[in-house]
């Protein structure tokens, strides 16, 4: 077709009196705008096309492919592939006067292609990695360094085409000479190998998925796992800031991952409370029984002169832990003594509360520690705290 209006334009300026180099540039030239602005109105005809009609088939269909397709503008890129085989299909429409001008149209035209199919093929990818995501298991298998690794390869083989081109030299060829600069590209693309290596040693090991909780002191991190790509795991800190670690420092170094506790029947405690020494005594009967009547005392405890009030603290914590609607039963509880230190005697309770979140589970704790707090008078027994001028203060 545009060899027809070449044609044309030449005859029709050499008729008019213009010589043979005036006539065939000024073809030449009217050809080429000819030939852009029919590529841009295909371009744009087709674009109205697709985003005119689309929409509402996407709409009625009920697979999901269509609507993440059109999200991630894959279709956008289908509007470019008439303009390129238009180009493609007239590239040698003045190859007898000007072979230097088709063979340019020729090989642009692949580099347009090319372009165009590493566009696609990314925006495919995104959708087959929005898709995945939909599932539940998503969370557990992310697949979204494998996409990246994925991309990488296209883009790379996307880049030898186009060298390839430019040099008119056979793809082969320029791979063969990527094979000597294989120490270089080793150094360049290190990080992403071995984000590669742990992006595999994560998934397989269901060692780190997305809305994990992790703890990394290393890297300021602790909080939420938001995402894992081929380079970094990004973390939403409990203050809302965004820590990002390199993927492969999640299997090199150290860190806290707590799905295990998320997972569990519940959420550790493990609180003492230190006991000034000196307040440590037995109990005499008529205070023994003086608890009991409080409550203190199981009414079928039997008295005795070897009876401590500390150990029967230890006895009404155990007993207030199994029957705390909070605390689970089925895990391990403990009251125990520590060793004594210089700041009086650590009485620690070990147990598992039901409530996992973050606030519940605090309060849950500092719920229970108050109580011991304020029971211990009862019991005749005092909390340890460093002497303070507060008495001599009080006095003035």
């Amino acid at each position: 077709m545009m060899d027809l209006l070449y044609n044309f334009l030449k005859n029709w300026f050499t008729e008019l009196g213009t010589n043979t180099t005036w006539s065939q540039s000024l073809s030449l030239t009217i050809s080429l705008i000819a030939i852009m602005l029919i590529a841009m109105i295909l371009y744009f005809i087709t674009r109205k096309i697709i985003w005119s009609t689309l929409p509402k088939m996407v709409s009625k269909t009920k697979s999901h492919w269509d609507d993440y397709m059109f999200k991630n503008k894959f279709f956008r890129g289908i509007a470019h592939l008439f303009p390129a085989v238009f180009f493609f299909s007239i590239s040698d429409f003045a190859d007898a006067d000007y072979p230097t001008v088709s063979i340019i149209l020729t090989e642009g035209t692949k580099i347009y292609l090319t372009l165009i199919f590493v566009y696609l093929l990314a925006r495919f990818l995104d959708t087959v990695l929005d898709i995945y995501n939909t599932y539940s298991f998503a969370k557990e298998r992310p697949i979204k360094g494998y996409i990246q690794m994925i991309k990488i390869f296209i883009y790379v083989v996307a880049a030898i085409i186009l060298i390839s081109i430019l040099l008119v030299k056979n793809p082969s060829t320029i791979v063969g000479g990527l094979g000597a600069m294989a120490a270089v590209l080793m150094l360049v693309f290190k990080d992403t190998i071995l984000g590669l290596v742990a992006s595999v040693q994560l998934a397989a090991n269901h060692m780190l998925q997305i809305g994990d909780w992790i703890e990394m002191p290393s890297h300021m991190a602790d909080g939420t796992v938001e995402d894992i790509s081929l380079n970094t795991v990004k973390v939403q800190n409990w203050d809302k800031t965004i820590t990002t670690i390199p993927t492969y420092a999640t299997i090199s170094e150290s860190m806290k991952n707590w799905r295990g506790m998320e997972e569990s029947g519940g959420r550790r405690m493990k609180k003492s409370i230190l006991l000034d020494i000196n307040s440590i005594v037995p109990l005499t009967l008529e205070e023994f029984d003086h608890l009991k009547e409080n409550g203190f005392v199981p009414s079928d405890e039997q008295y005795s002169k070897l009876t401590t009030n500390v150990t029967l603290l230890r006895k009404y914590t155990k007993r207030h832990l199994e029957q705390h609607p909070k605390v689970n039963n089925n895990m391990t509880q403990i009251v125990r003594q520590l060793q004594q230190t210089a700041s009086g005697v650590p009485l620690e309770v070990y147990a598992f509360s039901t409530v996992k979140d973050w606030a519940p589970y605090e309060d849950i704790q500092s719920e229970l520690l108050e109580h011991l707090y304020a029971i211990l008078p009862a019991f005749k027994l005092k909390a340890f705290q460093y002497p303070s001028n507060l008495s001599d203060i009080e006095k003035h």
